[in-house]
Formats: C-alpha cells, sequence, structure tokens
C-alpha cells in the first residue's frame, strides 16, 4: 500500500507540469503503470453510477483504494472485476 500511494502521489505530482487533462482516469491508469514498473500488484477499477450519472477509475492495492475514500468500491459499480497487474514481489 505505501509504494501504491506514493506512485500515485508521484504520478500527482507530474501531473501538475502536463499541459492536458490528467484527471481520475489518466492519474489511475498513470499509477498502474508506474507500479507495474516497479513491480508491484495493484488493480485498475472503473466504475460508474446511475443516479447521477457518473463514472471514476481508481486504484486498489490488496483489495484497498489507494488515495480514495475506502466506500468507492460501494458508491460506483464497477465494470468488470477490475484488472490486475501482477508484479514480481
Amino acid at each position: 500500500m505505501e509504494e501504491a500511494t506514493a506512485a500515485r502521489d508521484g504520478v500527482l505530482w507530474a501531473a501538475q507540469w502536463f499541459p492536458g487533462r490528467a484527471a481520475c482516469l489518466e492519474t489511475s491508469i498513470a499509477t498502474v503503470v508506474a507500479c507495474a514498473l516497479q513491480r508491484r500488484s495493484v488493480a485498475w477499477h472503473l466504475g460508474v453510477t446511475v443516479t447521477p450519472p457518473s463514472s471514476h477509475a481508481w486504484v486498489t492495492a490488496g483489495g484497498v483504494p489507494v488515495g480514495e475514500p475506502a466506500d468507492v468500491s460501494t458508491r460506483y459499480r464497477t465494470v468488470g472485476r477490475g484488472l490486475a497487474m501482477q508484479g514480481g514481489r
């Protein structure tokens, strides 16, 4: 969890200088890539709500949301099962 949080913090830091959009989709995917490069296991999730219509992307490490409220997986219905990225450690 500490390494996944550090990866997400690094992504958010770098996003300050990105000239385009860096919302939840981009930051969560960049966090997954950063963790994979460090051989850490995380899962990427894309969730939706119907009322009000909304979508959100986030990363979990060990089933716990990284940098998100603990109830994010209950507020959003996950599309699919989540993409698991297995690291070497």
